[in-house]
C-alpha cells in the first residue's frame, strides 16, 4: 500500500479502535508518538516527515496538529479520518476517565484531570475547544455525528 492514512481526530474519540483496524486491514502503523508530538511542537518538522514518509498509517498525538502540513506534503496520495465523540460532554468524561484511571498518578494527565474536575470554568473552555475542533473540519458545533 503506498497511500497514506491519517486519523486526525483528538485522543480518547476512537484513534485506538482506528489504529487497530488499520493495522488489521495490513498498514504499517503508527500511533501516539510522544517524541514526535516534541519534535513537532519544537519545529523539527523533518524528524516527524522521516517517520510518515516510512509508515502509511497514523492516529493519535501529534497528528491531528499537523494535517494541513500533512495534507500539503501527501496531496492526493493521503486520506484523513477525522473521529469524533457524539459531543464535548461524553469527550471530556472520557478524557478525564483515561487520566484518572490508565495513568500514572505522578503524570501530567492526572494533574490536569483533577484540575478539569475541580474546576467547571475549565470545562467550559475545553467543550469551546471541542466545539472549535469540530467547526475547523466544517461541521456545526455540537452536532451529532456518530453514536460513541
Amino acid at each position: 500500500m503506498t497511500q497514506k492514512v491519517f486519523g486526525i481526530g483528538l485522543n480518547k474519540t476512537g484513534t485506538t479502535t482506528l489504529g487497530t483496524c488499520l493495522e488489521r486491514l495490513g498498514y504499517d502503523h503508527v500511533s501516539c508518538r510522544a517524541d514526535l508530538l516534541a519534535d513537532w511542537r519544537a519545529g523539527r518538522k523533518d524528524t516527524v516527515f522521516a517517520v510518515t514518509d516510512a509508515h502509511q498509517s497514523f492516529e493519535d498525538w501529534p497528528w491531528p496538529l499537523m494535517y494541513r502540513d500533512l495534507s500539503a506534503r501527501y496531496g492526493t496520495d493521503a486520506k484523513f479520518i477525522l473521529t469524533l465523540r457524539r459531543s464535548p460532554e461524553v469527550w471530556l468524561r472520557s478524557l478525564k476517565m483515561h487520566a484518572l484511571q490508565r495513568t500514572s498518578v505522578r503524570g501530567h494527565c492526572r494533574d490536569l484531570a483533577a484540575i478539569y474536575a475541580d474546576h467547571p470554568e475549565v470545562d467550559a473552555l475545553v467543550r469551546e475547544a471541542f466545539d472549535h475542533e469540530i467547526a475547523r473540519f466544517g461541521y456545526g458545533p455540537r452536532r451529532p455525528l456518530s453514536q460513541g
